[in-house]
C-alpha cells in the first residue's frame, strides 16, 4: 500500500506533498511506532512532508485513506507533527489487499 501511495502525486490544502516510504533501516522510526524492525510491519508507514500550517490529522487521514484520490487505503494512525510539516502515517494493511466491514 505504501509503494501505491509512494508512486502517485499529492496535492493536499493546495501544496504538494512529499511521500517517503518508511524503510527497515529506519529503526529509530520503527522502535518509536513499536514495530520490529521487519519489512512487513515498517512498509505499512510513509512519511509525508511539505504539509500546510493548517493541515489538520483528520485531513491527512481522509486524504490517503482514499485510495482513489491517494492510492492508499484503510489507516491504523497517523501521527500529526505540524511545527515540522510533517506526519507518519501507519496504513492497517502493507498490500491494502483488505476487506471493510460496516
Amino acid at each position: 500500500m505504501a509503494q501505491s501511495v509512494a508512486s502517485r502525486s499529492h496535492t493536499l490544502d493546495g501544496v504538494k506533498l512529499e511521500v517517503e516510504i518508511i524503510q527497515p533501516e529506519d529503526k529509530a522510526i520503527a522502535e518509536k511506532l513499536n514495530f520490529s524492525p521487519n519489512e512487513e510491519s515498517v512498509s505499512r508507514v510513509i512519511e509525508v512532508s511539505g504539509l500546510a500550517p493548517n493541515t489538520t490529522q483528520d485531513a491527512i487521514w481522509n486524504y490517503f485513506e482514499n485510495k482513489r484520490r491517494s492510492g492508499g487505503g484503510e489507516i491504523e494512525n497517523v501521527e500529526l507533527q505540524p511545527d515540522l510539516g510533517k506526519a507518519l502515517v501507519t496504513f492497517l494493511n502493507a498490500k491494502g489487499n483488505h476487506k471493510r466491514f460496516s
